[in-house]
């Protein structure tokens, strides 16, 4: 919605960056692919938290139908799953070259980042701002 005021320049740019917003975040965790180590894990286990974080407060927030819902929550499944799958030894030792005394402190760091992440794209969206 553009505010009487402002610049039509400034509100495409907005609107174009509310768009693309979670998208930004998807390129940081491409990034991760190109790591072979305990960076590029980390960025990829962060965006999987920080889509996991977004979809259940999509559903919290319970203003869409039925099938959204349904679909968030074969979503938030669908990527705890996958985050089970990074915790594999199979691919958390072979692949990336972590020891399992790491993994919880790993883990941890990529919850609050995902849980951060999520948290600033709320404030963003609904233009809370902490003062």
């Amino acid at each position: 919605m553009q505010v009487e005021n402002e610049p039509e320049i400034m509100y495409k740019v907005k609107k174009i960056f509310n768009t693309l917003r979670s998208s930004i975040f998807l390129l940081i965790s491409l990034f991760g692919l190109l790591f072979k180590n305990k960076i590029g894990w980390l960025l990829i286990t962060q965006y999987f938290y920080f889509v996991a974080f977004n979809m259940f407060r999509i559903l919290l927030e319970g203003e869409y139908e039925f099938e959204m819902s349904l679909f968030s929550i074969v979503f938030i499944l669908v990527t705890i799953s996958v985050i089970y799958f990074l915790n594999r030894k199979s691919l958390y030792v072979n692949h990336f070259k972590i020891e399992k005394q790491q993994l919880l402190m790993l883990n941890s760091i990529a919850l609050g980042i995902g849980l951060f992440l999520s948290l600033l794209l709320f404030f963003i969206k609904y233009n809370y701002w902490i003062v």
